[in-house]
């Protein structure tokens, strides 16, 4: 699996979590109309780092669960001589 792409993951995940709490932060205080469109702003910069959070997770799944089957495969054909029926072979 790349590093570059578990790396975006995880990246991703914190950040959306750094900014979420600083988020709540200017909720809390939030007093004035700009003061809440400054919250909202922040709000929405963290919903989309966890959508792109998200994205990565599925990428990251898809990555692994490919590198797993065909680990499978290879010892399959090792052992037995053919290689066994995975969801990338059929």
């Amino acid at each position: 699996m790349t590093h570059t792409l578990l790396s975006l993951w995880w990246g991703t995940l914190w950040a959306t979590i750094v900014i979420g709490r600083l988020d709540a932060n200017f909720y809390g205080q939030a007093r004035y109309p700009d003061s809440y469109q400054e919250a909202i702003a922040w709000l929405t910069a963290s919903d989309l780092l966890e959508l792109a959070a998200a994205v990565f997770a599925i990428l990251v799944v898809r990555k692994l669960t490919a590198l797993q089957e065909q680990r499978t495969t290879e010892s399959t054909t090792r052992a037995y001589g053919t290689p066994a029926q995975t969801t990338l072979n059929r």
